[in-house]
C-alpha cells in the first residue's frame, strides 16, 4: 500500500508485489510493477510528460505484470502501458480513456480482459502477444493484433465491441 508522495522521473523503478495506491502520488516513468489494482474512483494517468501534481497516479513506458480492479486509466501525450508480462491470466473492469498515438499493449502469453466500458478511448490497442479478450467497449480504438518477434501467439477475442 503506498500513501505519501514518490516521484521518479529520471530512474527506472521496479516494484514487485501487489501495488495499491490509497492516497498521494506516485509518479512512475518506465520500470515495472507486478501487480497494479487500481479501486473503483481512483485514476491512474500514463503520460510521457507528466505535470507535477496534476494526477494522483502518473506511469509511462510501465511494464504492468497484471492490471485490475475498477478505477480509470487514462493515456495523455503519447503514453503506453504494457500489460501482462507475468503471464497470468487477468482482468481490467474499469475505464480507459486517451487518444492519439497512445497504447495500451497486451504482452504475456496468459489470457487478459477488458470488460469496462470505453466508448471515448480512441488511443491504439496492440494484442504483442497472449489472448485480448475485450468483453467490455473499446469501439473507438484500433485494435491491432500483431505477433512480435519471439511471441508464441497473439489473438482477439471476447463479446464486447
Amino acid at each position: 500500500y503506498f500513501n505519501g508522495s514518490y516521484n521518479d522521473v529520471y530512474d527506472s523503478i521496479s516494484l514487485y508485489g501487489h501495488v495499491v495506491v490509497q492516497d498521494g502520488q506516485l509518479s512512475l516513468n518506465n520500470g515495472s510493477i507486478s501487480t497494479l489494482q487500481l479501486a473503483a474512483g481512483t485514476t491512474a494517468t500514463a503520460i510521457s510528460a507528466p505535470t507535477p501534481g496534476a494526477a494522483s497516479f502518473v506511469l509511462n513506458g510501465l511494464r504492468l505484470g497484471s492490471l485490475s480492479g475498477d478505477g480509470n486509466l487514462v493515456f495523455q501525450n503519447d503514453a503506453r502501458v504494457y500489460v501482462g508480462s507475468s503471464d497470468q491470466p487477468g482482468a481490467f473492469n474499469g475505464v480507459l480513456s486517451g487518444s492519439g498515438l497512445c497504447q495500451f499493449v497486451k504482452t504475456g502469453n496468459s489470457a487478459f480482459t477488458l470488460g469496462g466500458l470505453s466508448p471515448s478511448y480512441s488511443a491504439s490497442t496492440l494484442v504483442d502477444n497472449g489472448v485480448l479478450l475485450i468483453n467490455g467497449s473499446l469501439s473507438a480504438s484500433p485494435v491491432l493484433v500483431e505477433r512480435r518477434s519471439g511471441a508464441v501467439s497473439a489473438t482477439l477475442g471476447g463479446t464486447g465491441t
